[in-house]
């Protein structure tokens, strides 16, 4: 198989994919815009800003559910690549998990409602960085896959990088948390909180790990 677009000339399917990995990438900016916002100020279960962004993740959750369906229909449908409909089909999946894990996270910071310490606020922007940086990598990554695979290696190894630098500064945070004198529920509640986020970026570099393969079965 050619290193160009792995559809050749049928361009509808490769539209719908990158509309879902637009969506995927739209969500992790929607993530790390809502941590970011949260870390900054005091804000509270009513806050206007949290509420909008809970919501734009949700139908981005939504889209990517629609899109997945669609695109595994169509596939199926049209058996463009029979030798790698398995594996791209696995691929779009793990991407909506990861989409999935964000929501998850999201959700759990607007719920919990925590006032982090300082140093929580400072690491924590650090991390949502990271985090947001290893699956825009991600998304480049997969494009290029459908594209040309000769060049996904470039992009993979980014997303280890920065999932190294989100789980050192999980680790961080986590040895000051139990650190402090805070009350016990408290620092659980903060850890599963810094937890939450790092596993986005631990997914991603799952993914990034199949893609890897992915692009190996390809240039065999």
């Amino acid at each position: 198989m050619g290193k160009r677009s792995l559809f050749g000339r049928s361009k509808a399917i490769e539209r719908r994919i990158d509309e879902f990995l637009d969506k995927v990438s739209e969500s992790a900016l929607v993530l790390v815009a809502m941590i970011e916002h949260s870390l900054e100020a005091s804000a509270s279960g009513g806050d206007e800003t949290q509420m909008r962004r809970v919501e734009q993740m949700l139908e981005l959750k939504r889209a990517c559910s629609r899109l997945r369906r669609e695109i595994e229909a169509e596939l199926y449908t049209e058996m463009l690549i029979p030798d790698l409909l398995a594996d791209v089909c696995l691929l779009i999946e793990a991407l909506h998990r990861l989409v999935e894990d964000m929501h998850h996270a999201m959700r759990f910071m607007r719920y919990a409602q925590i006032q982090p310490p300082d140093f929580v606020r400072a690491d924590g922007k650090e991390m949502m960085t990271a985090v947001g940086h290893a699956v825009d990598e991600l998304v480049q990554a997969t494009r290029a896959y459908f594209r040309d695979y000769t060049h996904v290696r470039d992009y993979v190894h980014k997303v280890g990088f920065y999932e190294s630098e989100s789980d050192a500064l999980r680790d961080k945070m986590l040895e000051q948390i139990y650190a402090t004198d805070l009350e016990l529920a408290l620092k659980d509640h903060l850890a599963r909180s810094v937890r939450e986020l790092d596993g986005v970026a631990d997914r991603a570099e799952r993914v990034a790990d199949m893609l890897t393969i992915c692009a190996i079965k390809r240039a065999e």
